[in-house]
């Protein structure tokens, strides 16, 4: 995908010429971006929902061991 060159590249050959070489607008690429982090937070978010519900579950002791035999895995969902 040429958004994730750009993102790679963006130091070596400067963020502007590259969005004028591949003929990308900087509002499609600062989107882009934006949308990649949202994922990120919400699968973060989507873990945290899940500890806390862990948590209550063990009635308020969530320690190293119970987390370890914990899947967190995105796909386990």
């Amino acid at each position: 995908m040429v958004y994730r060159f750009i993102e790679n590249h963006k130091n070596q050959f400067g963020l502007r010429w590259l969005l004028s070489k591949t003929g990308i607008f900087p509002n499609a690429y600062y989107n882009y971006l934006k949308h990649s982090k949202s994922d990120y937070y919400a699968q973060k978010n989507a873990i945290c929902d899940e500890i806390k519900e862990i948590y209550h579950e063990l009635g308020g002791i969530l320690g190293h061991r119970s987390m370890n035999n914990v899947p967190l895995h995105p796909s386990n969902h």
